[in-house]
């Protein structure tokens, strides 16, 4: 049987995520909603010297169970099946219970070695 998620609406979610961000970001790095989507980029606020928009891409599903943080993802190639297929990690808003949004991007940031940031201006 499904869980319902721990959020009601759209709003709890963006109180949700904006206090677990702003508090854990790194100082050179920020966090801005894209739209009215609930859809957020996290990024360096100093990109790497040819960079144009590598970050990571936080999505919350529409009936908000699922925080998805995308990484390691890019637009170079004409593949098309393998830039549909993206890479991403998955939470239920349940986990975020025992495992915090605070904590996942933290370890993302931390660990870029293994979670690259996307690149999409690559094509």
């Amino acid at each position: 049987m499904e869980k319902p998620s721990r959020f009601r609406t759209a709003d709890e979610v963006c109180l949700y995520v904006d206090d677990q961000l702003t508090e854990t970001l790194p100082s050179d790095w920020k966090c801005q909603r894209k739209g009215s989507k609930l859809e957020w980029s996290i990024e360096p606020k100093v990109r790497a010297q040819n960079s144009l928009e590598d970050d990571y891409i936080l999505e919350v599903s529409g009936d908000y169970r699922f925080f998805i943080l995308y990484f390691g993802n890019s637009s170079s190639g004409i593949d098309g099946v393998g830039q549909a297929m993206l890479t991403a990690v998955v939470l239920t808003s349940e986990a975020l219970s025992s495992c915090s949004l605070a904590s996942a991007v933290k370890r993302m940031i931390e660990q870029r070695d293994y979670y690259k940031l996307n690149m999409w201006s690559l094509t």
